[in-house]
């Protein structure tokens, strides 16, 4: 089929585009230079916003009051607060011509719950750092600023911007001119997980605001009353009909009302298929188990999983690209996962990951975890699994046998296996691993937990182990365990020995033991001769959030100067791969 060439008009907006990530202003002046670029510049400058205030600029009736002193007395009182009003209804021809800039929006992503925005502030530079600063200036504008300091409070901080409020009743007179007409009409994603909860008034008492074009929604939750998160959340599939995703955040567990509010919603969109709810219940799992639409689902375990009594296992009837559980407390996870193990889960990625101060648990769930996961999805379409319990192990668990990694062969078609829970592993293992999954394109296994010492780490692989990726994984881009590469073992002069992949593989090591850097470069030359690198971190997901490890690109980064390698001797087999690569 033939490629079609790209219109003027597309050129243009591409122009634009790649202009505004670089810089506002350029794209500003480019608008300026001729009409026919004009509206794709407009385009660009418009399509993601982070506040209302833009757009209330465009009316006559727009104005900015400094709010009344609300702490009277008070010395130290909180920034000065400045609110926008509309003095009165904008007309409509007012309201037509803004629609000039509105129908542009697609994207808007809020700092602050009402629409406007937060003070920035900085600190005013002391007597030497201002010495310094001004040193290179001209004589004249030094001593001008000197007497603007000597004018000021020094304690004083300097105003970037302005904290700014949005008067709720003027988005009501805004809406008056309206006719019933959205505000952003081609409006599709409206993120306001940033502030600590969304305004309900928004969808309850501003109609047509934000909805009905909107197609992706992101709201935090558990700030305002009860009633009001229930009655916003009610309202939801009548205002967004057709909305795709729903992302809720909260920062502790949801009310029962709330989880029966979004229970209930879920099932009267037809269109949804990606969710990510904060504090999921077993009979919020029955629910999801009945949409059939899912592609992405994404849940939080907290406690609340633990309660709703021993409800029967729940058979998903979707097939889903990605599904997570971020948990809490590993115990959490056994729970949610006998949950959804009524059948074989179809699941393309499944990820169980934890919070960074997540609990260890009363006991020792890890086995029965990993036996769940090993058992519980299509083999047939399962491409990743992940889980990453590397915080807060109870030392005197002590390590997973070798049979919780080696089970995971079962999923022929893994191309991304990530394990880090303090496994005992030797390079039979690996070869095991390497064989049974060939498509592998990426293997993390124990390396993110690297300074828990006292875990007692005791690796029984080698760099031996490292071989048969080489040679079973062709599409190997990323390898990442713990191995005592202390010892430097003779490459075999048989077939399955030989080197395989013709692309350069990404390594991560932690803080495994070795002695000769040079060895080990040269070691892994060889068994990666299409290239070999250190990487500075291990990857923390897989297939649908890749982490882009920028070591090499980083010109700020200096290993000798930050010092923030964790990781021994590694910095030294580093640099010297890199000049066997240079030499070569």
């Amino acid at each position: 089929m033939p490629h079609r060439c790209l219109g003027i008009p597309e050129v243009l907006l591409i122009v634009a585009q790649e202009l505004r990530a670089q810089s506002l202003p350029s794209v500003l002046n480019l608008a300026l230079t001729n009409s026919a670029i004009c509206e794709p510049c407009l385009d660009v400058l418009w399509e993601e916003q982070t506040t209302l205030i833009p757009f209330l600029r465009l009316f006559p009736e727009y104005e900015l009051l400094v709010q009344p002193d609300r702490f009277p007395g008070v010395t130290s009182k909180p920034e000065e607060i400045h609110e926008v009003h509309l003095t009165g209804p904008p007309s409509r021809d007012s309201w037509l011509k803004a629609q000039r800039y509105a129908r542009r929006v697609r994207s808007m992503t809020f700092e602050k719950y009402d629409g406007g925005t937060y003070g920035r502030y900085q600190q005013r530079p002391s007597g030497n750092n201002r010495a310094e600063e001004v040193e290179n200036e001209d004589q004249e504008q030094a001593e001008e600023q000197a007497e603007e300091d000597d004018e000021s409070d020094a304690d004083e901080p300097i105003v970037l911007r302005e904290a700014v409020d949005i008067d709720q009743q003027s988005l009501k007179l805004l809406l008056q001119c309206a006719e019933g007409e959205p505000l952003f009409p081609y409006l599709r994603i409206l993120n306001c997980t940033e502030p600590s909860s969304m305004e309900p008034s928004f969808f309850l008492d501003l109609p047509n605001l934000f909805v009905p074009s909107l197609r992706e929604l992101l709201l935090a939750l558990g700030q305002n009353d009860v009633d009001e998160d229930v009655a916003m959340i009610r309202a939801l599939p009548a205002a967004c009909p057709d909305l795709t995703m729903l992302l809720i955040n909260c920062g502790g567990p949801l009310s029962e009302e709330t989880s029966e509010a979004l229970r209930e919603a879920i099932l009267q969109w037809g269109s949804l298929n990606a969710v990510r709810l904060p504090d999921t219940r077993a009979s919020t799992l029955a629910h999801l188990g009945q949409c059939e639409a899912f592609e992405s689902v994404d849940l939080a375990v907290r406690e609340h999983i633990l309660l709703d009594g021993n409800p029967e296992p729940v058979a998903f009837g979707a097939t889903v690209d990605w599904f997570a559980i971020e948990a809490h407390n590993p115990t959490f996870v056994e729970r949610a996962l006998r949950m959804i193990s009524g059948a074989r889960l179809k699941a393309k990625a499944f990820d169980v990951l934890f919070d960074d101060d997540a609990e260890a648990g009363g006991y020792d769930v890890r086995l029965r975890n990993l036996a769940l996961l090993a058992t519980m999805l299509e083999p047939s379409m399962v491409q990743q699994v992940l889980y990453y319990q590397d915080t807060d192990i109870d030392p005197t668990w002590g390590p997973l046998p070798s049979s919780s990694l080696v089970q995971f062969t079962s999923y022929p078609n893994l191309t991304h296996l990530g394990l880090d829970c303090w496994i005992d592993y030797t390079d039979e293992d690996l070869a095991t691993v390497a064989k049974g999954l060939p498509l592998l394109e990426l293997f993390v296994l124990d390396v993110h937990a690297q300074e828990r010492e006292d875990l007692e780490r005791q690796d029984r692989a080698t760099l031996a182990g490292l071989i048969p990726f080489s040679h079973y994984c062709r599409k190997l881009e990323r390898l990442c365990l713990r191995l005592d590469a202390t010892h430097i073992p003779e490459i075999p002069d048989t077939p399955e020995a030989t080197a395989s992949i013709k692309h350069a593989v990404r390594t991560h090591f932690a803080d495994s033991e070795v002695e000769d850097p040079a060895a080990v470069a040269a070691f892994l030359a060889r068994i990666f001769p299409a290239g070999c690198t250190i990487a500075r971190y291990p990857p923390s997901h897989g297939i649908y959030s890749s982490y882009v490890d920028t070591f090499d690109d980083d010109e700020a980064w200096d290993k000798e100067r930050v010092g923030n390698w964790p990781i021994g001797l590694w910095s030294e087999v580093y640099d010297e791969l890199i000049e066997l690569q240079e030499s070569t």
